[in-house]
């Protein structure tokens, strides 16, 4: 049996993930692996239309496939979108009816996200999803894992042979009206002098992401507005996974494309960022994905701190639920906030600019208060992930990392809280009793609410006090 993988790992050989496989075949595994590094060899891909059939081809020789790739940013990486997009209609003749499986190495920091599309784009080209395995970085290294590995392996195999039919998770994409013309409005929100970055790709080609950005940008009556749009900025490539950022955010890109100038100079500044962009099949494009991943030289430092955030979409966004999680969390873990979210699915031109005025004065209104709103669990359960990663090993060489984290009180852990551990020490034998558990449960939801009713009684004082 032959299994075409698709390295997604821009080390090519030396990926984490990739090893998993490599393990597997000495463990034992009864098949032949055809590895296509399509991260490591993007720019040939995406120029010799050679190589790009050879890739295909291989693809369509073997029995099954397997997507082996890194999370980045929340998905994969951007190498993965180009060669995705590069593949096109030929495609199809090439995944169309092959069984595949999904294997990625994370810190489980939103892998969820990455496996969904994965998982939508594998049915999208055609094929069936057996299933998916999410490792952690470090897993291989553990007996236990590594049999769970071999397991999921094994049942793949198994799958191949058997050929059942298996349910499909993501239905295909309902088209959404395209090319609104949106009229000019009218409504100014005043900035109060902060500044606005409005980040866009395909302006040239996308009527409607051109039309939804001009209206934002003139429904501001003052502050300044600063439009980029990120298909001419100077990025030679993608994220390359070497971390070499860790230590001083230094990145290897930096002195051969102008992305960080670009970076620290428009968005770093901005009190303000709204991207704007067109879906292109399950995502937006790989350019922004490669402007995202690119980004990583700030490491896990929130960079957009305080800053409203906001996005102009044209797509079926509705249809991509973890699209939506990946804006929500990339706002709440960037210590940002989301300011709001306007697509172009209504289909109506009217409603859709009276949307973009509305979310204009939430800016101008938010950001004149510095309203932040609390975060939920995609902000707090991101930022946990990188509290415990960063203190648990990688701030040896995620050093501007662990500084911040130490600043900026990521490290909340509650086993520091002392007193407090002593009290439930203390506390937990007597609770054990039968009869003080029957007590408790009897003033439950009166002492649940007594500190909160306590505040509210405090500044009613004070306000009879104060008048």
């Amino acid at each position: 049996m032959k299994l075409a993988v698709i390295n997604g790992s821009p080390k090519g050989e030396k990926s984490v993930t990739l090893q998993h496989l490599r393990w597997w075949q000495a463990a034992g595994g009864a098949a032949e692996l055809e590895v296509i590094h399509v991260s490591l060899e993007i720019l040939a891909l995406t120029r010799s239309r050679a190589r790009l059939a050879a890739a295909l081809d291989a693809i369509r020789a073997a029995d099954a496939l397997i997507w082996s790739t890194p999370v980045y940013h929340h998905l994969v990486p951007s190498q993965v979108f180009r060669f995705v997009e590069a593949c096109g209609a030929e495609a199809g003749q090439a995944f169309r009816g092959k069984l595949s499986a999904i294997l990625c190495t994370s810190i489980h920091y939103y892998d969820t996200t990455a496996l969904d599309w994965l998982s939508a784009v594998s049915e999208d080209l055609g094929m069936t999803v057996y299933g998916h395995f999410s490792a952690g970085m470090h897993d291989l290294v553990e007996a236990k894992e590594r049999d769970r590995f071999f397991r999921f392996m094994e049942g793949f195999i198994r799958a191949v042979e058997a050929d059942p039919v298996l349910p499909r998770n993501w239905p295909p994409l309902r088209p959404v009206p395209q090319s609104l013309s949106i009229p000019e409005g009218s409504f100014r929100a005043d900035l109060a002098g902060k500044r606005v970055l409005i980040l866009a790709d395909r302006q040239g080609e996308d009527a409607t992401i051109a039309s939804m950005v001009t209206r934002l940008k003139n429904a501001f009556a003052c502050g300044t507005v600063d439009l980029q749009s990120i298909d001419g900025l100077d990025i030679k490539g993608g994220c390359l996974g070497c971390c070499g950022c860790c230590f001083n955010n230094d990145c290897s890109w930096d002195g051969r494309d102008g992305f960080r100038e670009f970076f620290e100079n428009h968005v770093k500044p901005a009190d303000v960022v709204v991207y704007a962009g067109a879906i292109r099949g399950r995502a937006l494009s790989a350019r922004w994905k490669e402007f995202f991943d690119r980004s990583f030289y700030n490491t896990h430092v929130p960079v957009y701190q305080g800053k409203q955030m906001a996005w102009l979409v044209s797509g079926p966004l509705g249809q991509l639920g973890y699209l939506r999680q990946i804006m929500q969390a990339y706002a709440e873990v960037g210590h940002a906030n989301l300011a709001g979210i306007v697509t172009d699915e209504s289909g109506d031109a009217d409603s859709l600019g009276a949307a973009i005025d509305g979310l204009a004065w939430r800016i101008a209104e938010w950001g004149k208060t510095g309203y932040l709103s609390p975060r939920t669990f995609a902000g707090i359960g991101g930022i946990k992930i990188f509290r415990d990663a960063v203190w648990g090993g990688m701030r040896l060489i995620f050093r501007v990392d662990h500084k911040v984290f130490k600043k900026n009180g990521t490290y909340d852990y509650p086993h520091r809280h002392w007193l407090r551990r002593m009290g439930m020490a203390l506390a937990w034998p007597v609770m054990g009793i039968r009869g003080v558990q029957r007590l408790v449960k009897a003033r439950m939801r009166a002492e649940m609410v007594k500190p909160a009713r306590a505040v509210v009684e405090r500044e009613r004082l004070g306000r009879s006090t104060r008048g």
